[in-house]
């Protein structure tokens, strides 16, 4: 079952459906415009760190080419277990603004939850009793993206931990044209956080359009369990980090 259709944040209709314009965004909020992408960090060599921490190619440089191996594919990076007696870095996306939707939201309950820390502080806290397996409820923000984001390469990172999920789990990040809705999206469907977990860092990196309208972004649950996510970032990334994606 494919979940890529997603009822979004603060009442948003944010839909992505294969890529095909299915909805609309609605309006953003202006002080959203304001804020987008002022946070994302452009510190290459950070990211380049994360991107080896998180065992993904290295890429070669070659006449100055960026020479990653499947490069413009769509990759499955693999999660980076938290070592024990250590701590995931504080979030710097502002995760107490993002809101529930999904198209089971009424079945889901979130909050901060300060007894399952990643950092030291309180997570944010996702979980369902009652829901079936078509429902799933989301947690999440959309900005309208600044110059800093627009025909760049976003990652969205962070430390998730999950408890007897049933369904399965993961981050999700969409990017919305006035033309088409979802024109770049991952949610993690094919490489999923299931079960019961620890904390381990996840990333969804997609490319935004000097012609994007919306980058809405989140942490979703389907079926039941429980999810916390911690140390949420927004970081700007070179092109040879490879973008993320389901075939």
């Amino acid at each position: 079952m494919n979940f890529s259709c997603f009822v979004g944040p603060a009442g948003l209709v944010l839909l992505a459906c294969g890529g095909k314009t299915v909805g609309s965004t609605g309006a953003v909020d202006g002080s959203a415009g304001v804020e987008a992408g002022l946070e994302a960090s452009v510190d290459l060599d950070t990211g380049s760190d994360a991107i080896a921490d998180a065992g993904l190619d290295t890429a070669a440089t070659v006449d100055g080419a960026c020479m990653a191996a499947g490069e413009g594919e769509p990759t499955q990076p693999a999660p980076v277990p938290l070592p024990s007696g250590s701590s995931c870095a504080a979030t710097v996306e502002p995760i107490a603004a993002w809101s529930l939707g999904g198209s089971g939201s009424s079945q889901y309950q979130t909050g901060f939850d300060s007894t399952t820390s990643c950092n030291g502080g309180p997570s944010l806290h996702l979980a369902s009793s009652t829901a079936t397996g078509s429902d799933f409820g989301e947690m999440g923000n959309a900005k309208t993206p600044g110059s800093s984001w627009l025909g760049h390469r976003l990652r969205l990172s962070g430390w998730v931990s999950s408890s007897a999920v049933t369904g399965w789990a993961g981050l999700w990040m969409r990017v919305d044209t006035a033309a088409q809705t979802g024109i770049a999206f991952d949610n993690m469907q094919c490489r999923p956080v299931s079960g019961t977990s620890g904390w381990a860092q996840y990333q969804v990196v997609l490319d935004v359009p000097a012609s994007a309208d919306v980058v809405a972004y989140g942490v979703l649950l389907s079926d039941q369990g429980e999810v916390w996510i911690d140390g949420v970032s927004l970081d700007v990334v070179d092109d040879c980090t490879p973008t993320t994606g389901c075939p």
